[in-house]
Order: structure tokens, then C-alpha cells, then sequence
């Protein structure tokens, strides 16, 4: 019997993957998303994520997201940021809850010189699967550039 899984591969997000992204994010924030999304559920706020996403500029955007793939299927991501660009990457979405007619207020995360991980999360099929972590050449490679960017 083989047993042998995929390798574990760590890419940068591209625009493309805004419908595996958007549900797996609003899955894992909840009423954070919510809140940023200016909506009142999953359903609704997973189209807006998936709006901001596609744009450069801002929390949520493609360029702060890591794809974690077995093989060529995506099964997780991280979305993470510098906390001194925290205020700026939010600014989109304080717009959008103004053009809602919402406070624009969105609670600092982060502070200063850190990068924070704001959301690290995996799908369904994906969990208790007990897969090793990134620990293969390439996907060390990919988190060490991402990172140091």
C-alpha cells in the first residue's frame, strides 16, 4: 500500500485564487469579517472578501496571503502583514464601512515592527490529516522569501 501524500508546497497568493481564498478566511475570522466586511453573515461577507483580495492596498489583499497546496490542490493559507502597514491596509476598509453608512472604526491588530499573522487556516478535508509541516526544501524556501520580502 502507498501511503506517500504530496508534497507540501507553500506559495505567494495570486488573484486567481480569490474563490478558495474569501470562504476560508471569513470561515476562520467570523464576526471579525463581519465587522470589515460591513455584512451580517458568512455568505455575504465572502464575496466582499473575495473583492478586496484581487486588490493590492489592503488587509485582506492577494500580496499578504501564503497558499499551502498537497500536490496542486489548495488546502490552506496564512495571511499575515507588518504591523506598522497596519493602518494603511485598513484604510480600504474603513472606506467601505463609511460608504455603508458604518462607523469606520476597525481595532489595531498589531503593533510596530512585528509581522502578524492574522489569520492562519486550513479547509475542512484538509484538517486532522496529520500532514507534516512545511519542512521540504521548497517549501522553506517559499515562507523564507515571502517573509523577507
Amino acid at each position: 500500500m502507498n501511503t506517500s501524500r504530496p508534497p507540501l508546497n507553500i506559495r505567494p497568493a495570486q488573484p486567481a485564487d480569490a474563490a478558495f481564498v474569501a470562504p476560508l478566511i471569513q470561515e476562520a475570522i467570523g464576526a471579525v469579517g463581519h465587522h470589515l466586511t460591513a455584512t451580517q453573515s458568512d455568505e455575504a461577507a465572502a464575496p466582499v472578501i473575495a473583492e478586496f483580495f484581487v486588490q493590492p492596498g489592503n488587509r485582506l489583499s492577494y500580496a499578504n496571503v501564503l497558499i499551502a497546496e498537497l500536490g496542486a490542490q489548495p488546502v490552506g493559507l496564512a495571511l499575515t502583514y507588518l504591523g506598522e502597514e497596519a493602518d494603511d491596509l485598513d484604510a480600504p476598509l474603513r472606506e467601505h464601512r463609511r460608504r455603508q453608512q458604518l462607523s469606520p472604526d476597525i481595532t489595531r491588530e498589531t503593533e510596530g515592527d512585528e509581522l502578524y499573522l492574522d489569520t492562519l487556516a486550513t479547509t475542512a478535508a484538509a484538517r486532522g490529516r496529520a500532514s507534516a509541516p512545511p519542512s521540504s526544501t521548497p517549501a522553506r524556501s517559499g515562507l523564507r522569501r515571502w517573509a523577507c520580502r
